[in-house]
């Protein structure tokens, strides 16, 4: 299946640089049977990007993509890999494969011992964060115990994966992939590197490459 079919697109300015990056996608990855949903597009100040999802059973609801973000097409590929995340790599069919599929038990090892971890971790606790941002990091950090990766820490490296096996930076600036995070945390060069290879691993058992 592909991603032109499951991605309903609404007519926009971003339009054509979705399709494009939806191409890169296809030409990529092999998408399992998803059923067909939309990409809204909003005027949001506050997020670039949402992906919504429901379980029981697990289906698409929306991908929302701000009008107003700084990389739009970067973004959409980062809901992607949310969708991908909730839809493909779960095996249980009732979340999110990343919150419980022991594939991702390497991610969670380096994220555990990543420099934006420490750095995430370090600001919230001496407080040197505005109240948006800290409220942010307080919902994903999982400040139960510090001890799993969250949702965005996890779609980041799917999608800086998928970055640098595809030519999508061909047609963007590179200093792009530095902005992976679209925030003010993202993953080193030296704490992503490791785990290229598991995130490959995490693709081909759930046959999407």
């Amino acid at each position: 299946m592909e991603l032109a079919s499951i991605l309903l697109l609404q007519r926009s300015p971003l339009e054509p640089e979705f399709l494009h990056a939806i191409k890169v996608l296809d030409n990529l990855l092999k998408f399992p049977s998803i059923p067909a949903f939309p990409v809204a597009i909003t005027k949001s100040r506050n997020h670039q990007g949402e992906y919504r999802g429901a379980s029981r059973p697990s289906h698409p609801i929306v991908i929302e993509i701000s009008i107003y973000g700084t990389y739009p097409a970067l973004t959409l590929i980062h809901e992607v890999a949310h969708m991908l995340d909730h839809m493909a790599l779960n095996p249980s069919k009732m979340d999110f494969g990343s919150e419980s599929d022991p594939l991702f038990g390497e991610i969670t090892k380096a994220w555990l011992r990543s420099d934006v971890f420490r750095k995430a971790k370090a600001a919230y606790q001496k407080r040197k964060l505005t109240p948006s941002t800290q409220a942010y990091v307080r919902h994903q950090l999982n400040l139960t115990g510090f001890d799993h990766c969250p949702l965005h820490e996890t779609a980041r490296p799917l999608l800086r994966d998928l970055l640098l096996r595809s030519q999508f930076l061909s047609d963007h600036n590179r200093q792009k992939l530095n902005l992976d995070g679209f925030g003010s945390f993202y993953w080193e060069n030296d704490d992503f590197e490791p785990i290229i290879a598991h995130i490959d691993s995490i693709f081909r058992e759930r046959r999407l490459l």
